[in-house]
């Protein structure tokens, strides 16, 4: 009978260590220099503040925290770092070109 309180309580305890929390993901973001943080919503979780504020996919549809550990959900911040980085700089440099090119004619034209 006391071997099976001790392992049930060894197993509350295990499950427990391993429960995770916005708090503690939050944590881990801001200790590895991340301006962004993870916050709550319906049935849905989002990045939010700093360089995730212009993303343009910053959700994780999952319903509850506990979906992923810890070390998970920092590998989906990179992830969604990454594949935002993947569509915005080919946007932002296509802009930068044609700026160039229209301040380029802009200067051909006042030249006339």
């Amino acid at each position: 009978m006391i071997s099976k309180t001790v392992s049930g309580i060894m197993r509350n305890c295990m499950i427990t260590a391993t429960r995770i929390t916005l708090m503690a993901v939050n944590d881990e973001l801001a200790r590895l220099g991340h301006a962004e943080r993870l916050a709550k919503a319906d049935n849905y979780f989002l990045f939010t503040g700093g360089a995730a504020d212009g993303w343009l996919n910053r959700t994780v549809n999952l319903p509850t925290i506990s979906s992923k550990t810890l070390e998970e959900w920092i590998a989906e911040f990179n992830r969604l770092k990454q594949v935002n980085r993947e569509i915005i700089e080919p946007h932002a440099r296509n802009a930068r070109d044609s700026s160039s090119v229209r301040d380029r004619a802009r200067a051909t034209v006042s030249q006339v």
